[in-house]
């Protein structure tokens, strides 16, 4: 059984040829999770402001700020390059995508002629809107070169379908010490969010480094607890709770990710534009 789970759930992507190669980096975790960020109008660093609720409470009922489910049990949400990317570029958005497609039942579709949809360019900064912006074009930037990277452009995503930073959690504070003083100004803002129970996750692709938006690079911004020493801020891709995360949020239901990371080793999938 875990062979064929092994085969449809990935944990990294890589393109080569015609396949996805995934290779297990779960242990492969960097102590600073590094991202270029524009300042107008943000929040949190790379959120932007004036959309919808998300992974919150939604205020219109439980979907009001969801992307919409089909009747086929996925969530297929549109987008286009509003950019012109280089193809090895592309080729890594399209790694991004394809593990949300294996993993959830999020599908991320090229568009048509969808109203809404994401509008993925590179503008000054790696940055979404929150949540899905209500049947009209939603800009996500991805600045080239440095954003095109697995983990930032699903942290970016992991914020266009609902998600706040991990560190904006309600419960923030029995996990980690935000060091105001040497935060910049508008950044670690703490959230009501729906946690969707679960603990809080240091090793999130959605979590900040130590000293990410701080005032001086020498000063962190974060430093978790009990252990100071714990590890946050990487830049391998999702975490396992991240996956669990978004199934929960979508319901979506028959996606198994216990142990995956730590028993798959390699695996091989079809590269599609969009899966």
């Amino acid at each position: 059984m875990l062979n064929s789970i092994c085969h449809s759930l990935p944990t990294h992507l890589i393109r080569l040829g015609l396949y996805v190669i995934i290779i297990s980096s779960i242990n492969n975790h960097l102590a600073a999770f590094f991202l270029f960020y524009v300042w107008n109008h943000i929040v949190g660093g790379d959120m932007k402001v004036g959309t919808s609720k998300n992974a919150l409470v939604c205020l219109n009922g439980p979907t009001s700020c969801l992307w919409p489910r089909s009747r086929d049990g996925n969530v297929y949400i549109p987008y286009a390059f509003t950019s012109n990317f280089e193809q090895y570029q592309q080729e890594e958005i399209f790694s991004a995508i394809a593990e949300f497609s294996v993993l959830t039942c999020i599908r991320f579709k090229y568009r048509t002629f969808e109203a809404g949809y994401i509008a993925i360019s590179s503008q000054r900064g790696c940055w979404s809107y929150i949540g899905p912006s209500g049947g009209i074009q939603q800009k996500l930037s991805l600045e080239k070169p440095d954003c095109i990277q697995i983990a930032v452009i699903q942290h970016e995503l992991l914020h266009a379908i609902g998600f706040y930073h991990e560190h904006n959690r309600s419960d923030r504070d029995q996990y980690v010490d935000i060091i105001m003083e040497n935060v910049q100004p508008d950044n670690f803002v703490k959230v009501i969010t729906n946690n969707l129970n679960t603990k809080y996750d240091y090793s999130s692709v959605m979590h900040y480094g130590k000293y990410l938006f701080s005032k001086s690079p020498k000063l962190p911004t974060i430093i978790p607890k009990p252990n100071p020493n714990t590890k946050i801020g990487q830049l391998d891709g999702f975490s396992e709770t991240d996956i669990l995360k978004v199934n929960r949020l979508y319901k979506c239901g028959k996606y198994f990710v216990q142990n995956i990371f730590s028993h798959c080793s390699r695996i091989f999938v079809p590269l599609e534009k969009g899966i």
